[in-house]
Protein backbone atom coordinates (compact mmCIF):
# COMPACT_ATOMS: atom_id res chain seq x y z
CA UNK A 1 0.00 0.00 0.00
CA UNK A 2 2.50 2.51 1.28
CA UNK A 3 4.70 1.96 -2.53
CA UNK A 4 1.07 2.78 -4.52
CA UNK A 5 0.80 5.89 -2.39
CA UNK A 6 3.82 7.48 -0.85
CA UNK A 7 6.36 5.94 -3.23
CA UNK A 8 4.70 6.42 -6.64
CA UNK A 9 3.91 10.28 -5.63
CA UNK A 10 7.41 10.38 -4.42
CA UNK A 11 8.41 8.61 -8.10
CA UNK A 12 6.20 11.10 -9.93
CA UNK A 13 7.50 14.10 -8.90
CA UNK A 14 10.85 13.14 -9.09
CA UNK A 15 10.40 12.39 -12.75
CA UNK A 16 8.43 15.49 -13.09
CA UNK A 17 12.06 17.20 -11.84
CA UNK A 18 13.93 14.77 -14.02
CA UNK A 19 15.99 14.15 -11.28
CA UNK A 20 17.82 10.77 -10.42
CA UNK A 21 17.61 9.25 -7.46
CA UNK A 22 21.24 10.03 -6.73
CA UNK A 23 20.56 13.67 -7.62
CA UNK A 24 17.22 13.58 -5.25
CA UNK A 25 18.57 12.13 -2.37
CA UNK A 26 21.94 14.71 -2.76
CA UNK A 27 19.82 17.62 -2.49
CA UNK A 28 17.54 16.10 0.19
CA UNK A 29 20.60 14.81 2.39
CA UNK A 30 19.97 11.46 2.46
CA UNK A 31 20.90 8.65 1.52
CA UNK A 32 20.25 7.22 -2.16
CA UNK A 33 19.21 3.93 -0.79
CA UNK A 34 17.05 5.94 1.74
CA UNK A 35 15.32 7.31 -1.59
CA UNK A 36 14.95 4.07 -3.71
CA UNK A 37 13.69 2.31 -0.45
CA UNK A 38 10.86 5.40 -0.39
CA UNK A 39 9.95 5.21 -3.60
CA UNK A 40 10.02 1.04 -3.40
CA UNK A 41 7.54 1.46 -0.30
CA UNK A 42 9.90 -0.91 2.11
CA UNK A 43 10.60 1.97 4.82
CA UNK A 44 8.24 4.30 6.74
CA UNK A 45 8.68 7.71 5.89
CA UNK A 46 9.42 10.47 8.79
CA UNK A 47 7.70 14.20 8.86
CA UNK A 48 11.65 15.20 8.64
CA UNK A 49 12.36 13.17 5.08
CA UNK A 50 9.37 14.42 3.78
CA UNK A 51 10.27 17.73 4.45
CA UNK A 52 13.38 17.52 2.94
CA UNK A 53 12.18 15.53 0.06
CA UNK A 54 9.63 18.40 -0.75
CA UNK A 55 11.96 21.07 -0.13
CA UNK A 56 14.37 19.38 -3.03
CA UNK A 57 11.55 18.63 -5.12
CA UNK A 58 10.42 22.37 -5.10
CA UNK A 59 13.80 24.08 -4.91
CA UNK A 60 13.99 27.57 -6.20
CA UNK A 61 10.13 27.77 -5.42
CA UNK A 62 8.02 29.30 -2.74
CA UNK A 63 7.58 28.07 0.65
CA UNK A 64 3.85 27.42 0.21
CA UNK A 65 4.80 24.74 -2.75
CA UNK A 66 7.07 23.28 -0.49
CA UNK A 67 5.03 23.39 2.53
CA UNK A 68 1.99 21.81 -0.05
CA UNK A 69 4.37 18.86 -1.46
CA UNK A 70 4.79 18.06 2.53
CA UNK A 71 1.52 17.67 3.53
CA UNK A 72 0.81 15.68 0.04
CA UNK A 73 3.86 13.30 1.15
CA UNK A 74 2.65 13.02 4.70
CA UNK A 75 -1.36 12.34 3.42
CA UNK A 76 -0.05 9.95 1.01
CA UNK A 77 2.43 8.07 3.59
CA UNK A 78 -0.78 7.61 5.68
CA UNK A 79 -0.57 5.78 9.15
CA UNK A 80 2.92 5.01 7.92
CA UNK A 81 3.99 7.82 8.30
CA UNK A 82 6.90 8.26 11.20
CA UNK A 83 6.69 11.05 13.62
CA UNK A 84 9.18 12.94 15.83
CA UNK A 85 9.04 14.80 19.03
CA UNK A 86 10.46 18.25 17.58
CA UNK A 87 13.25 19.90 20.13
CA UNK A 88 12.75 23.05 19.33
CA UNK A 89 9.05 24.25 17.75
CA UNK A 90 8.42 25.58 14.49
CA UNK A 91 8.83 28.85 13.41
CA UNK A 92 5.75 30.70 13.72
CA UNK A 93 6.54 31.88 10.14
CA UNK A 94 6.36 28.11 8.98
CA UNK A 95 3.43 27.24 10.29
CA UNK A 96 1.45 30.24 8.81
CA UNK A 97 2.90 29.07 5.55
CA UNK A 98 1.22 25.44 6.50
CA UNK A 99 -2.11 26.54 7.29
CA UNK A 100 -1.93 28.69 3.89
CA UNK A 101 -0.85 25.08 2.62
CA UNK A 102 -3.94 23.40 4.38
CA UNK A 103 -6.28 26.36 3.16
CA UNK A 104 -5.23 26.10 -0.35
CA UNK A 105 -5.41 22.11 -0.33
CA UNK A 106 -9.14 22.52 1.21
CA UNK A 107 -9.80 25.38 -1.54
CA UNK A 108 -8.79 22.89 -4.27
CA UNK A 109 -11.06 19.82 -2.79
CA UNK A 110 -14.18 22.46 -2.41
CA UNK A 111 -13.47 23.67 -6.15
CA UNK A 112 -13.11 20.14 -6.99
CA UNK A 113 -16.40 18.48 -5.52
CA UNK A 114 -18.50 21.81 -6.70
CA UNK A 115 -17.54 20.71 -10.30
CA UNK A 116 -18.62 16.92 -9.83
CA UNK A 117 -21.92 18.13 -8.12
CA UNK A 118 -22.46 20.46 -11.67
CA UNK A 119 -21.27 17.31 -13.39
CA UNK A 120 -23.67 15.14 -11.86
CA UNK A 121 -26.69 17.50 -12.18
CA UNK A 122 -25.49 17.75 -15.69
CA UNK A 123 -25.92 13.64 -15.85
CA UNK A 124 -28.95 13.71 -13.83
CA UNK A 125 -31.06 16.60 -16.51
CA UNK A 126 -29.48 14.23 -19.36
CA UNK A 127 -31.13 11.04 -17.90
CA UNK A 128 -34.23 12.72 -17.45
CA UNK A 129 -34.57 13.34 -20.67
CA UNK A 130 -33.90 10.63 -21.81
CA UNK A 131 -36.32 8.78 -19.92
CA UNK A 132 -38.98 11.15 -21.36
CA UNK A 133 -37.69 10.66 -24.84
CA UNK A 134 -38.03 6.54 -24.12
CA UNK A 135 -41.81 6.68 -22.64
CA UNK A 136 -43.28 8.81 -24.92
CA UNK A 137 -45.88 6.50 -27.39
CA UNK A 138 -44.45 4.67 -30.25
CA UNK A 139 -46.33 6.06 -34.08
CA UNK A 140 -49.36 3.99 -34.50
CA UNK A 141 -49.68 2.17 -37.60
CA UNK A 142 -52.33 4.35 -39.40
CA UNK A 143 -49.93 7.46 -37.89
CA UNK A 144 -47.54 5.76 -40.13
CA UNK A 145 -49.76 5.61 -43.49
CA UNK A 146 -50.38 9.29 -43.14
CA UNK A 147 -46.44 10.17 -43.33
CA UNK A 148 -45.71 11.16 -47.22
CA UNK A 149 -44.18 8.88 -49.08
CA UNK A 150 -40.84 10.36 -50.30
CA UNK A 151 -39.97 9.08 -54.31
CA UNK A 152 -37.18 7.93 -55.62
Amino acid sequence: MLRRTFGALLWRERLAQGLRQVDLAALAGLDRRTVERLEAGSVRPSTSSTRKLAVALRRGRDELAVAVLDLDLQEAAGSSLRTWNRRRPLRARTLRVYEQARELRCAEAQRRAAEALAEAEELEAWAAALVEAVDQPAPQQDQLARRPQVRR
